[in-house]
């Protein structure tokens, strides 16, 4: 006897039965088409309202934002708590420093920096946030330090 059972669907064929008991989406993405960002938002409140518990891994979804046609988080995904991230090259602070982003949950997001002219000394501990860092944030805190030096 299986202690659970599996169903697999498509994304726009899935629908939340009522005996589930967990729906995982498995790097939803609206790269092709923006009709898969309402999908998956559907598959969300359909899964809310029944109180299933939902699981994302390596999410891919984009909204438009109103400022200048760029693309920002969608706010479906504001309920989502990140557990795992790892990033070698989150972000790049100028030709020699790029620091990497790794969060494990229950710690915070943490920061390494790496001297692409010393790679030999790999990636060295920076800083940590309990929300995760922008570009703008990484690089005042960098320069604010004088890490660059």
């Amino acid at each position: 006897m299986n202690p659970f059972i599996v169903r697999i669907d498509a994304l726009g064929a899935a629908q939340v039965a009522a005996d589930d008991e967990m729906l995982l989406l498995v790097r939803p993405n609206n790269a092709v088409t923006w009709k898969k960002l309402e999908q998956v938002q559907e598959l969300l409140v359909q899964a809310t309202n029944k109180g299933v518990c939902v699981a994302m891994v390596n999410p891919e979804l984009q909204s438009y934002a109103a400022v200048n046609g760029t693309t920002c988080r969608p706010m479906v995904l504001s309920d989502f708590a990140a557990t795992f991230c790892i990033d070698p090259a989150a972000f790049v602070l100028n030709q020699e420093v790029h620091v990497a982003l790794l969060k494990r949950y229950p710690r915070e997001w943490e920061l390494y920096r790496r001297d692409v002219r010393r790679p030999d000394l790999g990636y060295l501990y920076f800083s940590q946030s309990r929300t995760e860092p922008s570009q703008v944030v990484v690089r005042e805190e960098f320069f604010a330090s004088g890490m660059d030096k």
